[in-house]
């Protein structure tokens, strides 16, 4: 080994290795290419290495924790609804809510899943990972536990944020809530647009509702332009919200259209409407 190299490999520690990790992140490339760089010259095992223990770092609670987080009160909330009403006029919103699918090679059969329910939609092996971002687009909570062809319902039913939002209402906080698309079912504490709105007031937050709700969009565009790694290479179809994904997950009971917390919510989104808009 020439003693540049092993200078490098000397100091090829610390920053070097978060550097490494995050070219590799940002460029969506082979590993070998990265490694390739002329500014970094290590070997595929190298880079693997410094990918595996930059990605454990940063799921450890300890630092994971640190900067993706749910609000903790009522002030932290209060602080997210009040961003969200000064800039969409809609009270009460504390995140938007939505699922994006971060691509994966093709997974072994395991004792949880079999390979193939990785496959979404779209036909590539994904993990659907619910996002929940405030109105700085900023993430507050991750659940990437569930392979790609399960539904986003499922998966935000299956979720301890929506436990928390349950309970919130439960106890007599519920004036604040989560927006989704239509594929989410409509409660007090999860808003979803009026399917078919009236004109006047209905159109209104409709349109109000759009609007706050692409911030998820611009969330997802934004961390995925960032980190190209996670994109599957034909996966840029735009997605549909019309399409109704019912994945091998999906256990939503078909009945829910006189469910009490449909019902509830009717009349939660009901009173926002009457009076804002």
């Amino acid at each position: 080994m020439s003693a540049e190299m092993s200078a490098f490999k000397h100091i090829f520690v610390g920053d070097n290795r978060v550097l490494t990790a995050l070219n590799f992140f940002a460029k969506g490339s082979y590993q070998s290419c990265i490694g390739n760089h002329k500014n970094l010259k290590v070997s595929q095992s190298t880079l693997s290495n410094c990918i595996t223990e930059v990605v454990k770092a940063l799921n450890n609670p300890s630092v994971f924790g640190n900067w993706v987080k749910f609000p903790r009160n009522i002030s932290e909330m209060m602080a997210i609804s009040q961003r969200f009403y000064e800039l969409y006029r809609i009270p009460g919103v504390v995140g938007c809510i939505d699922c994006t699918h971060v691509a994966i090679h093709s997974p072994p059969n395991d004792q949880h899943y079999e390979e193939s329910i990785y496959v979404n939609r779209k036909g590539y092996h994904s993990i659907n990972t619910q996002l929940i971002c405030d109105a700085n687009l900023c993430i507050i909570n991750v659940n990437a536990l569930f392979p790609g062809s399960s539904h986003d319902s499922f998966i935000w039913n299956q979720s301890k944020v929506s436990e928390i939002m349950e309970q919130l209402h439960r106890h007599g906080t519920g004036r604040y809530y989560l927006i989704g698309d239509c594929g989410y079912p409509l409660r007090p504490w999860l808003h979803t647009p009026i399917p078919e709105p009236q004109p006047g007031s209905e159109e209104n937050y409709n349109k109000a509702f759009k609007s706050a709700r692409s911030t998820i969009e611009r969330c997802n565009g934004v961390l995925k332009s960032r980190f190209p790694i996670l994109i599957e290479e034909d996966s840029s179809v735009e997605e549909d919200e019309s399409e109704m994904d019912f994945g091998v997950f999906d256990t939503i009971p078909q009945q829910e259209h006189r469910n009490a917390h449909l019902t509830a919510g009717e009349i939660y989104r009901n009173n926002i409407i009457r009076n804002y808009f």
